[in-house]
């Protein structure tokens, strides 16, 4: 592992986090949300053929465990920088790829799921290169800070994906192909602030690790623990993603200007409760505050689950539960990064950090792809119910894990 000089959070750094993750949040939004509901309810493609379109192309997350340590070990010939380079190819795999989003996949599904797949892997060389800048000196990276960091990044971009949105398809009219042009058009320009970022100088420590340490290392009891948190923590997500859309467009005919609205006053309740939440970042507990975490979502799923049965559930008190589960989902993004990073052996910070991320993608890809099925074999009713299994599960490798601030 390299380890920087100085102090990294310096302006080139903080805009390059808040820059990527803006960008994440933006291609997240016109992803799961504008695109789920284009397969969904413009085309009206069954739920299990929209799991597999919306799972196949991940695939790229799967290699993060790969990628990775080839990111922070091989330096490219091109552009200035060890990790620079990488992410600028990802950002400009993204901004191309992701103009194609728009068509029809129905006619021709093996190039439309190919453009896809290059769009995820330009996501997956800007993710892991950032997330190498922001762990690479354990000592120094103030993790929860740079957590805070990340969370404003997606959020921003969140909210001006969903405005955006409904300015363009909504209110403008314009067609699905179009508006993923615009938005490849809209990321490209992005680039120039990514341009702006200088890398600092590296140098290679006398103990780098071997393979054989590295492998070694992630039988360690925390990291395989680790692994199985990783693995649960975003499987839910992945159960809702391309079935909730669909969900509240059947249910109370929810379309893209109502699920700008949801997305973006979820976001807003994250703001006013984000200063609470930097208060009290250095006082808490990291493994606590996760098994709390889990035990508010297990709650919120068995609520969802009994209201839908008992024909309850109206879209107001859903509004309200989805707030409540934006705000800990806040929480969880900033205390389930600096677990990894607190977790991960400083010798081989890095690539245990994207071990572990690896696995997160990893377990909602394996959401989306289900998610599908279970949504057509049971609606909603079984994915809350799935979810709130999951999120049972989650509890027990926090558990059982030994935490250094337990």
């Amino acid at each position: 592992m390299y380890l920087l000089k100085e102090d990294r959070f310096n302006y080139h750094y903080k805009l390059l986090y808040i820059t990527i993750y803006f960008l994440e949040g933006f291609t997240g939004y016109i992803i799961y949300v504008v695109l789920s509901y284009y397969l969904n309810n413009v085309l009206n493609l069954d739920p299990i053929i929209v799991g597999i379109y919306g799972s196949v192309p991940l695939i790229p997350f799967f290699l993060k465990i790969i990628i990775g340590p080839l990111i922070d070990n091989r330096k490219m010939p091109i552009l200035k920088g060890r990790i620079r380079p990488y992410i600028i190819i990802g950002s400009i795999l993204n901004a191309v790829f992701i103009s194609f989003l728009g068509l029809n996949p129905q006619d021709f599904i093996v190039l439309y799921l190919s453009l896809w797949t290059l769009q995820s892997l330009g996501l997956v060389f800007m993710d892991v290169g950032t997330d190498i800048l922001v762990i690479r000196d354990k000592d120094q990276r103030m993790v929860k800070v740079s957590s805070v960091i990340i969370v404003v990044g997606l959020t921003l971009g969140e909210i001006f994906s969903a405005i955006y949105s409904v300015v363009m398809i909504e209110i403008l009219n314009v067609n699905y192909f179009l508006f993923y042009l615009y938005s490849g058009i809209i990321c490209a320009f992005l680039i120039i602030f990514i341009l702006f970022f200088r890398e600092k100088e590296f140098e290679v420590p006398s103990d780098n690790p071997t393979l054989k340490e590295l492998f070694q290392s992630l039988k360690s009891r925390n990291i395989i623990i680790g692994t199985i948190f990783g693995f649960l923590l975003y499987m839910d997500s992945g159960l809702l993603e391309y079935t909730l859309e669909d969900f509240l467009y059947n249910q109370w005919n929810v379309g893209l200007q109502s699920l700008a609205i949801l997305n973006i006053v979820g976001t807003i309740t994250v703001f006013i409760s984000a200063p609470i939440i930097y208060i009290l970042r250095k006082k808490a507990n990291i493994k606590r505050v996760l098994i709390l975490i889990s035990c508010i979502f297990f709650v919120m799923y068995i609520s969802l689950f009994t209201l839908l049965v008992s024909e309850l559930l109206t879209f107001e008190i859903f509004l309200i539960i989805f707030c409540i589960g934006a705000i800990f989902s806040s929480i969880n993004i900033i205390f389930y990064y600096a677990f990894f990073f607190e977790i991960s052996e400083i010798k081989m910070a890095g690539i245990h950090f994207v071990f572990l991320t690896s696995f997160v993608s990893i377990g909602k890809i394996i959401g989306i792809f289900i998610g599908g099925y279970i949504y057509e074999w049971g609606g909603m009713v079984l994915i809350f119910i799935v979810c709130s299994i999951v999120m049972y599960a989650r509890l027990f490798p926090l558990i059982f894990l030994k935490s250094k601030n337990q």
